[in-house]
């Protein structure tokens, strides 16, 4: 029988280990690392359940859950800067984005503790999203969680160039070349697809890098916390600065965002009170040419032109055209004129014996109904001869 002895291990391999071991000890649970990726994938699930495209959201919907745009920044809704870091356009996005933060997110956890690792990786969110400002949410929305993980990728990669004399070569150069390989590829993938805000990726990067520069790592943090607090000051400071001066200096905004999505969502609404309209009158039509009777028109305007006006109202209630547009008036007249058509054509009806003509239920209500459509009609026309004239 032949006795096969353990052979050791190279002694760069064993002291690799070692320092693995060191640093899993330091940090067992990278409970950070995972809360932030139930988080960012909670808000992705809870998008979709409120019937948001898992794969193909649009900008639109991006925008409405927090994704960062030059506009509404400078319309002080500052707190994009940090909301758009947590919604992602499509499962794939999320996906690539978490397992980047997997795959980096401990080593920083445990290389810098759980507070400060949180504090890195919010600070670098957000100097990703204010350079941003300056290119890709100039014209689009920007969302995602990539900055954030660049930022944890550049405090990684200086903290291992700063100790590297202390550390053992083989993990440092496994860390340098992992992260620096994802830095380069990702950065050039950037440059190459569109859709892609390499603004955010530089701007976590630098920020990640800042902070790296200032802070000490463990075990340095567990030692001389005075000084520790003292360095840690700074780097907010550093990192504040950065934000501020960046969404300062941001060009104004190349595509006003909320004036261009209440002016598409105004046209759609329109055009589904246009045919809402059409439609009723095409029904009039047959009701005249004997090819529907009176009990089947009454039938449907409450099963069909009911429900279709009020899906109207739905539209219409959203729009928020910008104070001092025009097109105010027309929206307001529209919204009166849905709602009246919507509870017209949903009125109850009665058809007295020996009769085949169904009746309102209420006609005093009708007549009004009847009379208020009118008289907005006509209001509808002059506002329409005016949006001429001025265009």
């Amino acid at each position: 029988m032949t006795v096969l002895t353990p052979q050791p291990l190279p002694p760069a391999v064993a002291e690799e280990h070692l320092f693995q071991d060191w640093l899993h000890d330091l940090a067992p649970r990278t409970w950070v690392s995972y809360g932030l990726i139930a988080l960012n994938a909670a808000v992705w699930a809870w998008m979709v359940a409120r019937g948001v495209d898992p794969f193909h959201p649009p900008a639109e919907l991006l925008l409405d859950w927090g994704g960062n745009a030059a506009s509404e920044v400078q319309r002080g809704q500052v707190w994009r800067l940090l909301t758009a870091t947590f919604v992602h356009s499509g499962i794939v996005h999320l996906v690539m984005n978490m397992l980047g933060l997997w795959a980096i997110g401990q080593t920083a956890e445990r290389i810098y503790g759980h507070r400060v690792f949180l504090g890195i990786y919010l600070g670098s969110a957000l100097a990703a999203s204010a350079l941003s400002l300056h290119f890709s949410a100039q014209k689009t929305v920007s969302v995602g969680a990539s900055g954030a993980v660049f930022g944890l990728a550049g405090v990684v990669l200086v903290a291992v160039l700063r100790h590297r004399d202390t550390m053992p070569r083989l993990f440092g150069k496994q860390m340098l070349r992992g992260i620096g390989f994802f830095v380069v590829y990702s950065l050039a993938q950037g440059f190459l697809q569109t859709g892609v805000d390499n603004a955010a990726h530089v701007g976590g990067l630098l920020a990640g890098a800042l902070i790296g520069c200032i802070l000490p790592v463990r075990p340095e943090l567990m030692k001389a916390q005075p000084q520790v607090r003292g360095r840690a000051v700074w780097a907010v400071a550093a990192v504040g600065a950065l934000v501020v001066g960046l969404t300062a200096l941001a060009p104004p905004a190349a595509v006003d965002f909320q004036h261009k999505y209440a002016v598409a969502a105004f046209e759609q609404a329109m055009r589904s009170f246009n045919m809402a309209m059409l439609r009723l009158g095409q029904e009039s039509q047959l009701l005249r040419a004997g090819k529907l009777s009176p009990q089947q028109e009454d039938e449907r305007s409450r099963s069909v032109h009911a429900p279709a006006f009020r899906q109207v109202q739905a539209e219409l209630a959203v729009v928020r055209l910008p104070p001092g547009d025009p097109r105010n008036g027309l929206l307001q007249e529209v919204r009166l004129q849905a709602g009246w058509m919507a509870e017209l054509q949903g009125m109850a009806s009665v058809t007295p014996p020996g009769s085949s003509q169904p009746q309102a239920a209420d006609p005093a209500r009708m007549a009004a109904l009847q009379a208020a459509i009118q008289a907005s009609t006509q209001r509808l026309a002059l506002l329409a001869a005016q949006g001429r004239r001025q265009r």
